[in-house]
């Protein structure tokens, strides 16, 4: 048997005792566990191995190029899929399935005793992500959403703490339906934005994709395992971080990681 000391035994020296144990204890909902399967997987082998997997989607074939599924996964509901892969690397992690879609109807019984929200929900779905982020907000409970964009990732932390909500930053009425907000005209807003400070392929990428959310499609935006797994690892470092009661950047302020642009500015000359 696994024991969970062992598990994460080489975390020492980056993880204190006392983050571990909080780790180890914080109860995470994953909102989405196609983009969210690489965040769950990045913070389960960290030690978060109390998750409630929310999902109601299946494993597609054009998933395996960034999402952590096998071929064999594929036509299985992606909570079974995730929750078979985590539990290969830890049988004693305790998950739970989720098999719906969240919305305004279940948000409360979902999310009552948990700790920590990842979202990943699809863009589409504004009633569902906003239904999260009010019952969230409700509770004070700590919403991480990171996405993939390019060979990088973008992440905003709300802590439930300030005044920024996400009603607030997406410009939605304070409280009541937004089934008759266009969220592909807000997430463009946002996008204009950040455009000046984003890669020019992100933003062509983007664009693209907007123009199918405006049209009520699922979002066949281009991305890649680079983007996805630097999601997974920020959206980890801001929980663990958030753990360690350490400062961090808080919405509004939004967090970028463009690694095509690091690798060409972060240079240490070793000669000099």
């Amino acid at each position: 048997m696994l024991d969970y000391e062992t598990f994460t035994l080489r975390n020492k020296g980056y993880i204190s005792d006392i983050i571990q144990e909080r780790i180890k204890d914080t109860k995470v909902l994953i909102a989405g566990c196609g983009m969210g399967s690489t965040i769950a997987e990045v913070m389960f082998r960290s030690g978060f191995t109390n998750l409630v997997l929310a999902d109601a989607d299946t494993v597609e074939a054009h998933n395996l190029n960034r999402q952590c599924f096998n071929k064999e996964d594929i036509g299985l509901s992606k909570t079974t899929a995730l929750a078979k892969r985590l539990r290969s690397i830890y049988p004693s992690a305790n998950i739970t399935e989720y098999k719906k879609f969240i919305n305004n109807d279940n948000a409360y019984d979902l999310m009552k005793d948990v700790d920590l929200v990842i979202d990943t929900i699809d863009f589409i779905d504004l009633p569902g992500v906003t239904s999260l982020y009010d019952q969230a907000a409700k509770q004070s409970t700590p919403v991480i959403s990171a996405i993939n964009a390019g060979f990088g990732a973008i992440a905003l932390f709300y802590p439930h703490n300030n005044n920024c909500t996400f009603r607030q930053l997406f410009g939605l009425p304070s409280e009541g339906p937004v089934e008759s907000v266009s969220y592909s005209e807000k997430y463009a807003a946002i996008i204009h934005k950040l455009s000046t400070h984003l890669n020019p392929q992100i933003v062509t990428e983007m664009a693209k994709a907007i123009g199918f959310m405006e049209d009520g499609k699922p979002c066949p935006a281009s991305q890649i395992a680079p983007g996805s797994y630097t999601a997974g690892t920020l959206a980890t470092t801001i929980a663990i971080k958030h753990l360690a009661n350490e400062n961090i950047a808080s919405a509004p302020n939004i967090i970028l990681l463009d690694l095509a642009s690091i690798i060409q500015t972060s240079v240490i000359d070793l000669h000099k």
